[in-house]
């Protein structure tokens, strides 16, 4: 794999999504590496998407991917919030008053937290979301209400450079947007 290569996909990516790329190259930023900047900013339904990664050049053709973070930030009469992690055998012996959804695997395997449990109950009720936050164990989603606007974030922990699972996250964030649109989270609230 080379640079050239990333820039690729980023550049499919941008035209994927018709949005507007940011890729940046630091060399040897003040560390033994060099790091590159992936962002493509796009709109969706109205609201402004931005998707970002970090990537880390150690040598000629050795990469790590940092996390790939998607997020937006939308006005809301709302007082949602939401916070998921991956269950631990230490959450398992806590039992730390999380909230439970009603679908068994899911909260053997997920915890959540956040505020209006009506609108969280419904909000998982969308199976895709569910399954994808299962599926994956290195998978974080957030939702935070500060004074009238939802900061939306997800972050994959386990990031990749192949198109496929970067669109594949992108496509799982706009299907919670939706999701927030449809319980009227966001939209016409």
């Amino acid at each position: 794999m080379t640079l050239t290569d990333i820039h690729e996909v980023w550049i499919k990516l941008e035209k994927r999504f018709n949005g507007k790329l940011e890729f940046n190259e630091h060399l040897k930023a003040n560390v033994l590496a060099n790091i590159i900047t992936a962002s493509i900013e796009y709109e969706f339904r109205g609201y402004k998407i931005e998707v970002h990664q970090g990537i880390f050049e150690q040598e000629k053709g050795s990469f790590t991917f940092r996390p790939l973070e998607i997020r937006t930030e939308i006005e809301t009469n709302s007082n949602f919030d939401l916070n998921t992690w991956r269950i631990s055998f230490i959450d398992r012996l806590i039992n730390q008053n999380r909230l439970r959804t009603g679908y068994k695997e899911f909260d053997k395997t997920v915890g959540i937290k956040g505020f209006n449990k009506t609108d969280l109950l419904e909000f998982f009720k969308n199976d895709r979301i569910r399954n994808n936050l299962m599926a994956d164990k290195m998978i974080n989603l957030q939702i935070k209400n500060e004074k009238g606007r939802l900061n939306i974030r997800l972050n994959v922990f386990k990031s990749s450079n192949k198109i496929e699972v970067v669109e594949q996250q992108i496509v799982i964030f706009e299907l919670i947007i939706k999701q927030l649109e449809k319980i009227r989270i966001i939209g016409n609230n």
